[in-house]
């Protein structure tokens, strides 16, 4: 009897264990998201710099960073032309307040980098997908690609377009018509990025990525003559290991609290 009770007790370990580290496989745990929030006068756009992001773009045979609100954070009821009225679809309540907003980039003729560093403790092998709510007045055919940067300037861009064309224009944040477009790093195709302020920014060869830590991310945007338009910006990693000792701590204090109950009968 005690070795059957035993034996119970073994298998239901042992699947309480697989239950977790299935668990543990599968799950992901958001590590940054960036709302791109506008605390402006209601018809004022804002610098990208003040999300703690940076935008660089092609002039010449070098690359200047921009610091124009023609390609920064929109407002909520932005007079400009190409945003007026809009507002983020995840950014809260609409018309609460002017602190939502999204990130655009507006007429621009040459290829566009739009990044952060402001999260570059992640490792590598950690990372497990990158997602944004698009909305764009640009053609499908000009790529908007997801960007990372392993290690010290050294930039990769990813061979999937994450393009959505909508001819509803920046309106596109409040009807609907935005959509959410995500890359998982499981099987996905990189390419070198040329990105230095003594060069212009050009896409290289095809790359693995390497390098223990990221330490940049954002989007590649080709040259185009109407608006990009992008918000909720999200990276999603393997949990910590203290999460995964969480849930182990979990099933063996519900395995002790089983079989005390078995104990009492």
């Amino acid at each position: 009897m005690t070795t059957q009770k035993t034996l119970r007790q073994s298998f239901l370990l042992t699947g309480l264990m697989l239950g977790l580290g299935a668990s543990a496989a599968s799950a992901q745990d958001v590590v940054y998201r960036e709302i791109f929030p506008n605390n402006s006068m209601p018809n004022d756009n804002q610098t990208t710099a003040s999300a703690g992001w940076q935008n660089w773009i092609n002039s010449g045979t070098t690359t200047i960073q921009q610091s124009s609100t023609d390609r920064g954070i929109s407002s909520v009821s932005s007079g400009s032309g190409s945003n007026n009225g809009a507002t983020s679809l995840l950014n809260g309540v609409t018309g609460s307040a002017n602190a939502t907003g999204f990130a655009f980039l507006s007429g621009f003729t040459s290829p566009m980098v739009y990044f952060t560093r402001e999260y570059n403790t992640l490792a590598l092998n950690d990372l497990t997908s990158m997602s944004m709510l698009v909305s764009n007045s640009t053609d499908l055919a000009t790529p908007m690609n997801f960007i990372l940067e392993v290690g010290a300037g050294n930039w990769y861009v990813s061979t999937v377009n994450q393009n959505h064309f909508t001819s509803a224009g920046a309106g596109g944040f409040t009807n609907g018509t935005a959509v959410t477009r995500t890359l998982s790093l499981a099987g996905s195709t990189w390419n070198t990025l040329n990105f230095a302020p003594s060069a212009n920014i050009s896409v290289g060869l095809a790359a693995i990525l390497t390098g223990p830590t990221i330490t940049g991310f954002g989007i590649y945007k080709t040259a185009s003559s109407g608006s990009t338009r992008f918000d909720n910006f999200t990276i999603t990693a393997i949990p910590e290991p203290s999460t995964f000792a969480a849930l182990a701590g979990a099933g063996v204090l519900g395995l002790a609290a089983f079989r005390r109950r078995r104990s009492a009968r």
